[in-house]
């Protein structure tokens, strides 16, 4: 196995019970656009040091406005989550989607202990059909729709969701997604209400099939797309998308 082997190994059969042991524990995040608010110390390093995904956070900053409405989509703990409910202010609002219930656990805290009073979590996966679906857990707590998922989970469509005509979720200006390979699922779901409303749309990628049927489907729609980062469009693993660019 090699020393550094070893050593990895050992790390990985100690950190799940210190994990348990700190579950609760808080501190106040040290920089970055949330330095001050609460944070479970057992969640990433990066999000306690305000250092996660540097370039698409100050993006998202210059471009979430007070008033707006805000999806995040696939929001794991939630750092898009809390920073676009600073951003969007008390007149605007937060829809954060999220299935995996130990995620859940701490974003609905996050939301909570930072007195985020205009978010609203929904415990689904975004997808191109409402029901219910197979999740397939990866690391770090994130993961995709699978055929061959563990865990049970609700599925929703941003088109029906809309046009149950509640009134409880209004139309984005804006939406976050990152959903470890199911992006274009989202989009399908969603095309009527992305062609009707065209919110700015940040968008991870993940492999390239996914990302030619999502530049597809939003440049049909109208979409101009811009890399997030140094990567060409071809590869950016981080894109923009918006209309009138």
């Amino acid at each position: 196995m090699g020393k550094f082997g070893f050593l990895k190994h050992r790390f990985r059969s100690v950190r799940k019970p210190l994990k348990w042991l700190f579950r609760g524990v808080t501190m106040r995040i040290r920089g970055g656009p949330l330095q001050g608010k609460r944070w479970h110390i057992t969640t990433r390093s990066r999000f306690l040091l305000g250092t996660y995904e540097p370039a698409q956070t100050r993006l998202f900053q210059q471009t979430v406005k007070a008033g707006d409405v805000v999806y995040d989509i696939g929001a794991h703990v939630g750092h898009y989550t809390v920073l676009a409910s600073v951003l969007v202010g008390n007149t605007g609002q937060v829809v954060a989607f999220e299935p995996v219930p130990a995620n859940l656990y701490y974003l609905r805290d996050h939301v909570e202990m930072n007195n985020c009073d205009n978010v609203m979590v929904i415990a689904a996966c975004v997808a191109e059909a409402s029901g219910t679906g197979k999740f397939q857990r990866m690391g770090t707590g994130s993961g995709h729709i699978s055929e061959n998922g563990q865990l049970a989970v609700r599925t929703v469509t941003l088109d029906e969701l809309i046009q149950a005509g509640t009134g409880t979720i209004p139309a984005p200006d804006c939406m976050k997604i990152d959903v470890e390979g199911a992006e274009y699922l989202v989009l399908q779901g969603g095309k009527s209400l992305i062609t009707r409303t065209h919110p700015v749309i940040f968008l991870s990628l993940h492999g390239e099939q996914v990302r030619r049927q999502c530049y597809e489907l939003l440049t049909t729609c109208g979409y101009h797309l811009r890399p997030i980062g140094e990567e060409p469009l071809a590869k950016a693993r981080e894109v923009l998308a918006r209309m009138g660019d």
